[in-house]
């Protein structure tokens, strides 16, 4: 069936691309991850649209791994324009791509600074999974340090809300 015969699917189809980009991105492979991406984003509807941060994010991600930062950038610029916030959780990977836009632009202090700021939102989103991914690029781009520090900040938030609780469970 032509393309045109499809409506509908382009953006499911468009979903299923951006995760297989995430995935082929987390396992190191990130010329699949841009074939991917590539595809979701050119099954995308025109304007604003659901996936195109997954789709779109995972472009800027993997041209920015593979050098290509003008691509890096544009692919950002569209991502930022036409991500819905309804699909802010699905579409997360967007705030994962722009730290490794700056770095690879020359700029590892604004990488770090993003890294972190994700994790901060993805904290605040309570998607523990992409705190973690962020947390790691941080240590990626040369900041262990801070990373640790975010860490160790995180678990002692949570293991004195737990000590909270066992304390009030061990009570009379």
């Amino acid at each position: 069936m032509p393309d045109g015969e499809r409506p509908g699917w382009d953006n499911g189809t468009a979903g299923y691309c951006g995760h297989r980009a995430q995935i082929s991105r987390l396992r190191g492979m990130a010329g699949d991850a841009l074939a991917w991406s590539l595809d979701g984003a050119g099954r995308l509807p025109a304007g604003p649209t659901g996936f195109a941060g997954l789709c779109l994010g995972e472009l800027a991600h993997a041209a920015a791994l593979t050098g290509d930062l003008v691509e890096a950038r544009r692919a950002l610029a569209a991502a930022d324009e036409r991500t819905l916030p309804a699909f802010r959780t699905i579409d997360f990977t967007l705030e994962l791509a722009h730290p490794w836009v700056s770095a690879a632009g020359g700029d590892l202090t604004g990488a770090v600074a993003g890294a972190l700021a994700a994790a901060d939102l993805a904290a605040g989103l309570r998607l523990r999974g992409y705190e973690m991914y962020a947390l790691h690029d941080a240590v990626r781009l040369g900041a262990a340090d801070r990373a640790a520090d975010g860490v160790a900040a995180r678990i002692a938030d949570r293991l004195a809300g737990l000590a909270s609780l066992l304390g009030r469970l061990d009570a009379p």
